[in-house]
């Protein structure tokens, strides 16, 4: 908000803040998403069936592999008991377990590869984890959860940054369509906004910009070239607003920094 005050800045994890973020459609968000699954699927074959559990000769035969995995667990979820809890692995959580894997190669791709093999042999049990949460435990240490992630504060940001979201059904299935369009993966993105249709319609102070201003020094913005929500050309759209600002393009998949293969080692 104060660009000329600006000393030494580098942003990654850039959105299109003054075309989607604002008008609370986030559609853009997901312009590489699909790409980033594709990632996976080269990943997985560069780092062959040693590194890869869920390896096959070509990209497009793991991809095959995946949509008959999606095509078994819609006409049998398999169950899953862990030590702390229960549960099932259905089409919609194994969809939401890949998604939030596409986020951090790193960190979560040879799970998933670990997983979706397992799986296929009816075994969910890493999947189910990987989105499992450990019982809440309290043991009065002010620290103790400080950094947990809290997913309503999301939508508390998102909703009272974005524009006054209609409510109602037309509404929601309206965006849902526009959604799936840009990226397969918009039937799980596209809740974001019907979440806002009920915000509270109380008086706001909007900000919308200009998102743009001469700073002290240029800044730098970092994206990468298969980025599942936080795209590349967000990058760039930003850029146009700060004179002498340079893009870093990093040719590799996941959420900002967190963005090396999931199979390296």
């Amino acid at each position: 908000m104060f660009p000329d005050k600006v000393d030494r800045l580098v942003i990654d994890g850039v959105v299109d803040v003054p075309n989607d973020y604002y008008t609370a459609n986030w559609k853009t968000n997901l312009l590489n998403t699909d790409d980033t699954l594709k990632w996976f699927f080269k990943d997985c074959l560069n780092a062959g069936s040693q590194k890869c559990p869920f390896y096959e000769s070509s990209t497009d035969a793991i991809a095959e592999r995946l949509n008959n995995l999606y095509a078994s667990i819609i006409r049998a979820p398999v169950p899953v008991r862990t030590s702390i809890s229960y549960g099932i692995i259905d089409y919609a959580r194994l969809r939401q377990t890949i998604f939030n894997a596409l986020y951090s190669p790193f960190a979560k791709w040879a799970t998933l590869a670990t997983g979706l093999a397992n799986l296929e042999a009816r075994n969910g049990t890493v999947l189910y984890q990987m989105l499992e949460e450990d019982p809440f435990s309290c043991s009065c240490d002010p620290l103790e959860h400080a950094f947990d992630s809290v997913g309503e504060a999301q939508t508390t940001i998102a909703c009272n940054d974005g524009d006054v979201v209609p409510s109602g059904l037309e509404e929601a299935e309206k965006h849902y369509r526009e959604t799936i369009e840009v990226s397969e993966w918009g039937s799980l993105w596209a809740g974001l906004r019907t979440e806002c249709g009920a915000w509270p319609r109380i008086p706001k102070t909007f900000f919308r910009g200009p998102i743009a201003g001469n700073t002290s020094y240029p800044i730098l913005l970092i994206g990468n070239t298969a980025d599942p929500v936080t795209p590349l050309h967000a990058a760039h759209v930003v850029s146009k607003g700060f004179p002498g600002s340079v893009v870093l393009s990093q040719d590799s998949a996941g959420v900002s920094d967190d963005s090396s293969s999931g199979f390296s080692g």
